[in-house]
C-alpha cells in the first residue's frame, strides 16, 4: 500500500458540557512520533488516544491538537449565569477599592470587564464562557464520543495520505519501468561483450607470449576463463531484476511497506555500483549512471511513504 506520511485531518464533537475541535497534522518521520495536546478535562485519555494513533497511523511525525470551543450554554444562546456575574461584580468592586474609587457603579460599569473574567462570555453575553466546564468530570458517554471523534480525525488524515500516496505510486511505477528498460539494455550489452572479451583476452595473452614455446593451452584457457569470470555481471543483473520485481510487489502489498522499499532502494544502488566496477565498459557505465539517478529519485519518493 502506497500511502504518504504527510496528511491533515479534522473532526468536531459536541459533548454534554462543551464542543471540541480536533486537528491532526502529520509529516515524514522514520518512526511514529506522536505529539498530543489535550485540554485538562481529557488529559487522562492521552494513553488511549496515543494507542489509536499508533493503530491508524503507523509512521510519521503526528501532532494531535484538541481545542475546547464554546460551552453548551453558549450554544443555547448565552443564558445568564448569576454566579459568574456576582464574581465579576466582586472583582470590579475590589479593583475600585484598591484604586481609591468609592463611587457607586452600575451594570454599564461591569459589562466592559466581562471578557476578562471566567464565567462571563467574551462575545458580549453573560454566561457564555467555556471556562465553566473546567474541573467537571467527563461522563462515559462523553468519553466514547470523544474517542469516536479521534477515529474520525484519523480517518480524515488517512484519506489525505492515501490521495498523496496515489500520486507517489504513479511516479514510482514510472521510475521502476525506466529502471527496467535500463537493466534490459545493460544485459544486452553484457551478452555482446562476453564473447568479445574472451577473444580479446586470448589475443592479448598470445601477444605477450609472442610464440614462446611450452605454453600450456589448457592453462591458458583456464586463466582466460578466470579473468572473464571476474568481469561477469550476470549474477548482479539477476539480483537487480529480483529487487525490481520485489519493489513492484511491495507497491501492491496491502500493508505499509515504506521501510522495506527504503531497504530495496539501497540494494538496487549496491548492485548498480558492483556492475559499474566489474563491467569495464564505458557504455555500461553510462547506463549505470542513469540507473543510479533513477534509484535516487525513487529513494526520495520512498522517504514520503508510510
Amino acid at each position: 500500500m502506497i500511502r504518504s506520511m504527510t496528511g491533515y485531518g479534522r473532526a468536531q464533537v459536541t459533548l454534554s458540557e462543551m464542543s471540541l475541535d480536533l486537528e491532526i497534522r502529520s509529516l515524514n518521520s522514520r518512526f511514529l512520533d506522536a505529539s498530543i495536546k489535550l485540554p485538562t478535562e481529557l488529559a487522562h485519555l492521552e494513553g488511549q488516544v496515543k494507542q489509536q494513533l499508533q493503530q491508524g497511523l503507523h509512521r510519521g511525525k503526528v501532532a494531535l491538537t484538541v481545542v475546547v470551543g464554546a460551552s453548551i450554554s453558549a450554544d443555547q444562546g448565552g443564558l445568564f449565569d448569576p454566579e459568574a456575574f456576582d464574581d465579576v461584580v466582586r472583582q470590579v468592586e475590589e479593583m475600585k477599592k484598591r484604586m481609591g474609587d468609592n463611587s457607586r457603579f452600575t451594570l454599564q460599569d461591569v459589562l466592559p470587564w466581562q471578557a476578562r473574567f471566567s464565567g462571563v462570555g467574551g462575545s458580549g453575553s453573560l454566561g457564555q464562557a467555556g471556562d465553566n466546564t473546567m474541573g467537571k468530570e467527563l461522563t462515559e458517554e462523553d468519553r466514547k464520543a470523544f474517542m469516536q471523534a479521534v477515529d474520525q480525525a484519523i480517518a480524515s488524515t488517512l484519506t489525505m495520505r492515501q490521495k498523496e500516496g496515489d500520486q507517489l505510486r504513479v511516479a514510482m511505477e514510472a521510475m521502476i519501468e525506466e529502471l527496467s528498460v535500463l537493466l534490459t539494455q545493460i544485459a544486452e550489452l553484457a551478452n555482446e561483450r562476453a564473447t568479445a572479451t574472451k577473444a580479446k583476452l586470448r589475443a592479448r595473452v598470445e601477444e605477450l607470449l609472442d610464440g614462446t614455446a611450452g605454453v600450456d593451452e589448457d592453462r591458458m584457457q583456464t586463466e582466460i576463463a578466470i579473468l572473464a569470470d571476474k568481469m561477469d555481471i550476470s549474477e548482479e543483473l539477476v539480483r537487480l531484476q529480483s529487487h525490481i520485481d520485489y519493489v513492484k510487489e511491495a507497491i501492491e502489498a496491502p500493508e505499509p511497506m515504506g521501510r522495506q522499499l527504503n531497504f530495496l532502494a539501497q540494494e538496487l544502488n549496491r548492485e548498480l555500483n558492483t556492475i559499474s566496477s566489474k563491467s569495464y565498459s564505458s557504455d555500461i557505465a553510462h547506463l549505470v549512471v542513469q540507473g543510479k539517478e533513477k534509484v535516487e529519485q525513487l529513494r526520495e519518493q520512498i522517504q514520503n511513504i508510510e
